[in-house]
């Protein structure tokens, strides 16, 4: 055997080696990848079930308003046609998560944590629920009257300059 062919085949075995190794390494990253992230025990379901069912201060730490107005609105909402219940996610749910969300400025990976859904499914639900509560603006949410503005702002002048030529006195 010529010393030059002998150097060719230990290169060969040499990048088979690594080719397997690589190809080894990334079928087990793969397998990573696809682990199940979100398996804590409660679903995004069963969590607004236990703030529904609980305490009331959890509520209202949670969605910034009262049990009472919370059920209140999602009645609304659902009764109207602005909110429908899909096949994975109540009402409820579509509800809490955009409360939360905008409530808390938490960012979409840290909803996807709290309730267990995926970036796309918090995205989607939160842009259904930011949409239905637009188009109800007109019929619930009034302009406040700027002939009365109040006090607070009226009479301090650390305050006026910000309104200044923008209320109507």
């Amino acid at each position: 055997m010529d010393p030059g062919e002998s150097g060719n085949a230990d290169c060969f075995d040499d990048l088979t080696f690594w080719w397997l190794f690589f190809c080894m390494f990334y079928q087990q990253l793969k397998k990573q990848q696809r682990a199940i992230r979100y398996n804590s025990i409660l679903t995004g379901d069963d969590r607004v079930t236990e703030f529904l069912h609980g305490h009331w201060e959890r509520i209202f730490n949670r969605t910034r308003m009262t049990r009472d107005c919370f059920v209140r609105l999602s009645s609304i909402m659902e009764q109207t046609g602005r909110l429908t219940p899909s096949r994975a996610v109540s009402v409820e749910e579509q509800l809490m998560i955009f409360l939360f969300v905008v409530g808390h400025g938490v960012s979409n990976r840290n909803a996807q944590e709290t309730w267990q859904r995926s970036g796309s499914t918090i995205s989607k639900y939160f842009g259904i629920v930011l949409e239905a509560i637009f188009n109800m603006s007109g019929e619930y949410i009034r302009a406040p009257d700027m002939n009365n503005v109040h006090h607070t702002i009226r009479y301090n002048n650390r305050f006026y300059p910000y309104f200044q030529g923008n209320i109507i006195w």
